[in-house]
């Protein structure tokens, strides 16, 4: 988990920052990509960028540009499709655009499914994810084998932290890596 969180900050750190903009870790057995790879040595690293995006505040919103200049094409859309790990106000809001924030709440899906081995919201329809992300409300994994790795409340509590609906109480990637190395 802190190798992921340190590529997060690393990127996060860039400037202007790049957002991942995908995080996920499903297993080979689903349709969906694994966002993570584990290098011989047991070191987890980042990949899957093509829905990555650099980070520009050049309003009071923020703004979406490729390395080329800006996006005029809704490549939000694509990301909206992710109701497992996405942010809810990526999800809810069709102006919304991918932040540091974001990928924050995405790691701490991450979090949870690296810990539990299965999806986020597993057997759930994406209509009641949706209702579910509205609601900010989380139901904290509690079998023991969960809790065997690492899911305890301390390990809780920081997840629920970049779970927080509103983006800017969310912890930076930096405080993150900084709370999972203790």
């Amino acid at each position: 988990l802190v190798d992921i969180a340190r590529g997060l900050e690393y990127m996060h750190a860039l400037d202007p920052p790049i957002i991942h903009g995908d995080l996920k870790a499903v297993s080979s057995t689903h349709l969906l990509q694994n966002n993570i790879l584990v290098s011989a040595d047991g070191s987890a690293c980042l990949s899957d960028f093509g829905l990555s995006r650099t980070h520009m505040e050049t309003s009071p919103d923020a703004a979406l540009a490729t390395t080329d200049g800006p996006s005029d094409t809704p490549i939000i859309m694509a990301y909206r499709a992710n109701f497992r790990w996405g942010a809810p106000e990526i999800l809810l809001d069709e102006n919304s655009h991918r932040t540091p924030a974001s990928d924050i709440f995405s790691l701490g899906r991450l979090k949870v499914e690296l810990l539990t081995g299965n999806v986020p919201f597993p057997g759930l329809t994406d209509y009641t994810i949706i209702q579910c992300l509205a609601d900010g409300q989380y139901i904290r994994p509690s079998d023991g084998d969960a809790i065997a790795c690492g899911l305890d409340d301390e390990m809780w509590a920081l997840i629920v932290e970049c779970w927080n609906l509103d983006p800017l109480k969310r912890p930076s990637a930096s405080q993150v890596v900084d709370r999972l190395r203790r």
